[in-house]
């Protein structure tokens, strides 16, 4: 019996909080979203093995990814590029970079055609010309079909 336990995460309690939930396990915390991730599969497990806790601990840092990328966007509406810049900054992990960009276009939480539509509208708000548009479109490295 003692050797079945070797190498084993023993799940304490499952909890659900604000969209996420949050697995208790013997050797620490994971938070994961409800909404991204299936997060079931680890609610009917007692225990978890070496390659369940590699992938719940991927699951939590992508959730801390993307509530990084929420803080910034409720501040500031900025382009998938400038948000991919500061994620790798921040994390240091393209491949889970990429990911979360991806998931985040694909929820429509991040939109460079609405960034554009609005950027454009308060720079030709604000009087600025054609070209000194464009150029600060290309400056964020939004792609010239989004721009036209």
């Amino acid at each position: 019996m003692q050797e079945e336990e070797v190498g084993k995460n023993k799940i304490l309690n499952i909890k659900e909080e604000n969209y996420k939930k949050v697995i208790i396990t013997k050797n620490g915390k994971f938070t994961v979203y409800s909404l991204f991730f299936d997060s079931n599969k680890f609610s009917t497990l007692n225990t978890l093995s070496k390659e369940d806790e590699l992938e719940l601990e991927r699951e939590s840092k992508l959730s801390k990814m993307v509530d990084f990328c929420i803080k910034i966007l409720r501040k500031n509406f900025i382009s998938s590029n400038e948000l991919r810049q500061k994620l790798n900054k921040k994390f240091n992990d393209e491949e889970l970079t990429n990911e979360v960009i991806e998931l985040l276009i694909k929820n429509k939480i991040l939109d460079d055609k609405k960034y554009v539509f609005i950027a454009k509208s308060l720079l030709d708000e604000a009087m600025y010309g054609k070209y000194f548009i464009i150029d600060y479109f290309k400056k964020k490295k939004i792609s010239n079909e989004i721009i036209a």
